[in-house]
C-alpha cells in the first residue's frame, strides 16, 4: 500500500488543478517534476497508481470515510494557513470579444466543492468502468465467436 500522505498529496493536487480522475492524475503526475517534487517521488521512481487510490477510496467503505476526512482536514488548513482561500473563484475565460459583465464570475465554497469533487471522481470512474465492460465485452464476444469458428473447423478435419 502507497504511503498515506502521498496519497492525500495525490488527490489534493487533483482537486487544486481541477483534474478530474485518478488517471488523470497519475499521468500529471509522471509528466510534471514539480507535482513528483511535491509528493516526494524521485524521477526514477513510479508514481502512485491510479487503480491503488481508486480502489481504497471506492471499495474499503472504512478506508474511504476516514481518508475523505483527512482530505478533507488538509484542504480545510490549507484555507487556514491562506494557501488557498476559502472561496474557489470561477471565471469564463473565453477568447472571443464580448460584452462580459464584470458580474459573471462566481464564488464557490471550497469546502462544498471537496464533497463535489469526490462525487465527481466516483462519477468519472463509474463511466471509466461502464465504458470497460462495453469495450471488454465486445472482444469477448468477437474472441467467443472466432474460437467457436476454429473449433468447428477443426473439427471438421
Amino acid at each position: 500500500m502507497q504511503d498515506p500522505v502521498v496519497m492525500v498529496k495525490y488527490l489534493l493536487l487533483g482537486f487544486l488543478y481541477g483534474i478530474p480522475s485518478e488517471r488523470q492524475i497519475e499521468a500529471r503526475c509522471a509528466d510534471s517534476n514539480a507535482f513528483r517534487w511535491y509528493l516526494g517521488i524521485d524521477l526514477d521512481e513510479r508514481v502512485p497508481d491510479h487503480s491503488t487510490i481508486s480502489q481504497l477510496r471506492r471499495r474499503k467503505p472504512a478506508f474511504r470515510k476516514v481518508f475523505r476526512r483527512l482530505f478533507e482536514e488538509v484542504v480545510r488548513q490549507c484555507v487556514e494557513k491562506c494557501l488557498v482561500s476559502g472561496r474557489l473563484a470561477v471565471t469564463d475565460s473565453t477568447h472571443v470579444k464580448a460584452n462580459a459583465s464584470k458580474s459573471s464570475g462566481l464564488e464557490i465554497d471550497v469546502q462544498e466543492e471537496v464533497g463535489n469533487y469526490w462525487e465527481r471522481l466516483d462519477a468519472y470512474e463509474e463511466e471509466g468502468l461502464e465504458e470497460l465492460k462495453r469495450r471488454t465485452g465486445k472482444r469477448r464476444a468477437k474472441r467467443a465467436k472466432q474460437i467457436k469458428k476454429t473449433s468447428a473447423a477443426l473439427i471438421r478435419r
